[in-house]
């Protein structure tokens, strides 16, 4: 780590923070990527749900 102020120490704080931050990105992708899934499943439902009635009505 280095001295607290030195290069080092402050070079270290900026790969903790690089990292944490792609730790986040990656969080944040993983839930977005679920509620595309869900959204995809959903309206597939929905289509089959408004389709027009077979037959007179």
């Amino acid at each position: 780590m280095g001295r607290k102020g030195s290069a080092r120490h402050q070079d270290w704080k900026r790969r903790i923070a690089c990292r944490d931050a792609i730790v986040e990105l990656e969080q944040q992708l993983k839930i977005l990527d679920e509620l595309m899934q869900r959204q995809q499943e959903r309206s597939h439902l929905v289509e089959c749900d408004f389709e027009e009635p077979d037959g007179d009505a």
